[in-house]
């Protein structure tokens, strides 16, 4: 795993957050509530995942990649 700074774990934190606030935004039907209910509950906990930046590298990145259902590499 290439060794990442606590800079952009923050900005790929930021930008996950900023990716579900908006779908947050954009689901306007009842169809879209439960995904909208989703989303906002992952900006909730990446929010969080960013006041826990100081626990270290590979806390933050377990974290980050169960919450955002991604690898990070």
């Amino acid at each position: 795993m290439k060794s990442l700074t606590k800079n952009s774990l923050k900005y790929m934190i930021d930008l996950e957050i900023l990716k579900a606030e908006e779908a947050v935004n954009s689901a306007n039907t009842v169809r879209n509530y439960s995904r909208k209910l989703i989303e906002y509950k992952k900006a909730k906990q990446l929010k969080q995942l960013a006041k826990e930046l100081d626990m270290g590298q590979d806390y933050v990145v377990s974290h980050l990649a169960k919450i955002t259902n991604q690898a990070i590499i």
